[in-house]
C-alpha cells in the first residue's frame, strides 16, 4: 500500500534524503563566487571553456551541490520503503561567512520494488535559490530534476540513472575571465536528457551513459553531447570537436 508523509522523514529514510535536503549548507561560496571585476560576459566564450562548465554543471546537480535530489545516494535494502512516496516543502535560510542564502521549492520521492525489495526510486525535485552579500553581490539559481534511479547487479555500489536536468541562473556583479578554466563561464541555462548512466556512488564515478545538452548564455546557445567513459573521464562533443574532461576538478 503507498504511504504519504509529508511533514515526517523516519530515520530509514536518512541515507537517502540527507543530501536533498540539506545541501544549501554544502555550497561553498569559493564554488560558486566569481571575481567582482569585469562587467557580463555576452558572446559565446571558447568551446573548450565552455565544455568544463558545462560537466560541472551537471556534475554538481547530479551529487547534489545545487540542491535536490543527490544520485550518490545507496538504495537502501529495507522492505518498509517499498511503496513509500514522500513529498516535501523546503523553505530554508543560511549564513555562511558574509553570504545569506535562501532555499525553497519541493522534493518528491517514490520508492520503487521488486518481488518486495527496494530496487530503486524515482526522485522530482524544484529549487530555487538566492545568495547575497552585503556589499552587493547576488545570485539566483534554479534547478528541476527529474531522475529514475535503479539499483544495477544487486550491488548499492552502482546506480543506473535516466532523467532530465534543468539549470538556470542569475548573477548581479560577476565576471568573465578568459583565462579561468574552473567556473565563470557565464551560462545562463543548461539543459540535460540523460541515458542510462551507471554510476559508482562508492568511487563518484560515471562509467557509462550519455547526456544530451543545450547551454545558453545572454545572446548564444549551444547544443552538444557528453559520453561518460569511466575513469572520471567526460568526452564533451560541440560542433564535431571533443573535449576530456576530468570530473573530479569539480568536486562532486
Amino acid at each position: 500500500m503507498k504511504q504519504k508523509t509529508n511533514k515526517v522523514i523516519t530515520k530509514l529514510m536518512l541515507p537517502v534524503m540527507a543530501c536533498a535536503v540539506m545541501l544549501y549548507s554544502s555550497c561553498r561560496k569559493s564554488d560558486m563566487t566569481p571575481p567582482v571585476t569585469k562587467a557580463a560576459q555576452t558572446t559565446k566564450p571558447a568551446n573548450n571553456a565552455l565544455s568544463k562548465q558545462i560537466v560541472a554543471n551537471l556534475a554538481h546537480s547530479l551529487g547534489g551541490t545545487y540542491g535536490g535530489a543527490s544520485t550518490l545516494s545507496t538504495v537502501n535494502n529495507n522492505s518498509a520503503f517499498c511503496g513509500l512516496v514522500t513529498d516535501s516543502l523546503v523553505d530554508r535560510n543560511g549564513v555562511q561567512g558574509d553570504t545569506t542564502s535562501h532555499m525553497g521549492g519541493y522534493l518528491t520521492f517514490a520508492f520503487n520494488c521488486d518481488n518486495g525489495k527496494p530496487s530503486g526510486f524515482t526522485a522530482s525535485d524544484s529549487l530555487a535559490t538566492t545568495r547575497q552579500t552585503p556589499d552587493g553581490w547576488y545570485q539566483w539559481y534554479y534547478i528541476k530534476q527529474d531522475y529514475t534511479i535503479k539499483c544495477l547487479n544487486g550491488s548499492n555500489q552502482f546506480v543506473g540513472v535516466n532523467g532530465t536536468n534543468h539549470y538556470y541562473q542569475f548573477m548581479k556583479l560577476h565576471a568573465y575571465d578568459p583565462n579561468d578554466t574552473k567556473l565563470s563561464n557565464d551560462i545562463q541555462s543548461c539543459n540535460f536528457v540523460l541515458s542510462d548512466l551507471k554510476i559508482d556512488v562508492v568511487n563518484k564515478d560515471i562509467l557509462s551513459g550519455t547526456a544530451l545538452f543545450t547551454a545558453k548564455g545572454q545572446d548564444w546557445d549551444v547544443t552538444g553531447t557528453v559520453n561518460f567513459v569511466g575513469n572520471h573521464i567526460a568526452d564533451v562533443t560541440i560542433d564535431g570537436t571533443v573535449y576530456h574532461i576530468d570530473i573530479r576538478d569539480f568536486s562532486w
